[in-house]
């Protein structure tokens, strides 16, 4: 099920930005994605928001993989 609602979370995201509404996490449903789905939705991230989702991930689950894709976007 998670899988399936993957892709609309991930639009439903861009929408979000697009239209400039604040949100607690840059990434809809952010606790309940997979590393590989939350790796997938970084690329559309901005600089601020990709460090928010790495404060978020350092303070919640601290999956490495997720965090080095972070700073390898950062750099």
């Amino acid at each position: 099920a998670r899988d399936a609602a993957d892709p609309a979370l991930a639009e439903a995201d861009k929408l979000r930005r697009r239209a400039a509404v604040a949100s607690s996490s840059p990434i809809t449903a952010y606790d309940q994605l997979t590393a590989a789905q939350v790796k997938s939705r970084l690329t559309d991230l901005s600089a601020a928001e990709l460090r928010r989702v790495r404060t978020l991930e350092k303070q919640g689950k601290a999956r490495k993989s997720i965090l080095s894709e972070i700073e390898k976007k950062l750099k």
